[in-house]
């Protein structure tokens, strides 16, 4: 592996592209250090990693502290990754002409033997030390959101219909080459989104010369999280098996009782109708009630909502039995 200029416009992804690559990184196995405010529980949410913290603007002391980034093997593919940020404020050629100058330029020479490639994000290589640039920087990335770029011949018509029709969709596009120049070989090209990565650092960052703090590792929560003795798991596993015997229990007596409260009432037997062999010889109507003669010589005096209609036509009740009224 070798050191990068990550070089762009304001907004077009450095930092995010240096973080992505981190990621990266720590899902291989691999260190990372740097001046960038991580947030791992966010970067790494499903591995056991760390990360060591340096301040914004670190010195020499500050990078030995770092260690060495690829310790136990002599693969290159193994270094640990620096990323240093902002460095058009403090490894410029004014600013950088200090006492220090010479250990950092010292240990940026040897970063491969310390076993880290080095991410410098910068908004022009131009911008810092003319030694660091062309004596250090072995691939120039440039940073390019494709978001602002239009479409060519057709972006000005898909525009017509709505505005963000007309560009290229939401992505970064990096594009690594060797060297500097118009002849520079292109080596590799990424595309990426990153809009995960938006809660796994802080975007917002302001790099400070009177940084508070020295060179730190940061832990994932589970790092303080005491670890569960036996006795805990114990009753852990005591709880959920009660608590899920106690719901199973509370379930059973509940489909056993209380559809009885949602049952419908018990409907009354209907009663046998008997038909009568007697039949209607009169009948003569006073007001609602009317009086029946029937063909036995006998005779009833029956109210008009005494009768019952179906099918077959008006009955009313005789004795025990039931008559109808055919053709009256």
């Amino acid at each position: 592996m070798a050191n990068y200029s990550v070089e762009g416009k304001l907004g077009t992804g450095k930092t995010k592209f240096c973080v992505w690559m981190a990621q990266q990184a720590l899902y291989a196995g691999r260190k990372v250090a740097g001046n960038v405010d991580l947030k791992m529980e966010h970067l790494t949410p499903f591995r056991r990693s760390s990360y060591v913290r340096i301040p914004d603007k670190p010195t020499a002391f500050d990078l030995d502290a770092i260690g060495n980034g690829n310790p136990d093997s002599y693969e290159e593919d193994r270094n640990g990754i620096l990323l240093l940020d902002e460095l058009g404020t403090w490894l410029n050629s004014r600013s950088f002409q200090d006492k220090d100058r010479a250990a950092l330029l010292d240990w940026f020479i040897h970063a491969r033997k310390h076993g880290w490639d080095v991410y410098f994000i910068v908004q022009d290589a131009n911008m810092i030390d003319k030694q660091v640039r062309e004596a250090l920087i072995e691939y120039q990335c440039r940073c390019l959101r494709l978001d602002k770029v239009r479409i060519p011949y057709v972006g000005w018509m898909l525009s017509v219909i709505h505005d963000r029709l007309g560009y290229l969709p939401r992505l970064h596009l990096v594009t690594a080459r060797v060297g500097y120049g118009a002849g520079a070989v292109v080596a590799e090209r990424w595309y990426f989104k990153g809009y995960e990565l938006h809660s796994a650092y802080n975007t917002k960052q302001i790099f400070e010369t009177d940084y508070p703090h020295g060179t730190f590792s940061s832990l994932l929560p589970w790092d303080f999280v005491p670890s569960k003795t036996w006795v805990t798991k114990v009753k852990e596993i005591y709880k959920y098996a009660f608590t899920n015997a106690g719901a199973f229990a509370l379930g059973a007596v509940f489909w056993a009782f209380i559809p009885g409260f949602f049952a419908a009432a018990p409907q009354a037997a209907a009663e046998p109708v008997t038909i009568s062999t007697l039949s209607v010889i009169g009948t003569v109507r006073f007001g609602s009630d009317w009086l029946v003669s029937l063909s036995d010589g006998t005779s009833d005096k029956v109210h008009e909502s005494a009768f019952v209609k179906d099918a077959k036509g008006r009955r009313f009740k005789h004795g025990e039995s039931w008559v109808y009224l055919k053709g009256f």
